[in-house]
């Protein structure tokens, strides 16, 4: 199953360790689905973590490495896919990622599959 999920669900998981947007990330590592995401929602997620109501949650540090980490480990596309109309029930989904990363196997920095499992601290 191929997901997106909106930049509230990600910031939420982001910032806080319990909760259901923590549980769906979590889902994400455990690989029950494969996560979609488009430059503009990673530039959309760094805009808000970026903000200074959000340091007592989330250091700048651990926000970058939980948006490098989405970066590496989902599939990206440049655009959503295509819907059709709702009376044919179809969308196109043929849209060919800009690039398809696999999970880091060895890295300086957490990725957002080893943030999510907890690795990467208290921010």
């Amino acid at each position: 199953m191929r997901v997106v999920l909106d930049a509230n669900v990600l910031v939420s998981a982001a910032i806080s360790a319990a909760g259901p947007p923590r549980q769906i990330v979590s889902a994400w590592v455990d690989g029950r689905f494969e996560l979609i995401a488009s430059p503009a929602l990673l530039e959309e997620l760094s805009d808000v973590l970026a903000r200074p109501r959000f340091r007592r949650f989330i250091s700048i540090a651990t926000a970058g490495d939980f948006i490098d980490g989405l970066a590496e480990d989902a599939e990206i596309l440049d655009a959503p896919p295509t819907i059709s109309s709702p009376a044919t029930g179809t969308c196109s989904t043929s849209q060919t990622p800009t690039r398809r990363c696999s999970p880091r196997a060895s890295s300086s920095t957490c990725s957002a599959r080893d943030y999510a499992a907890g690795a990467a601290g208290a921010a």
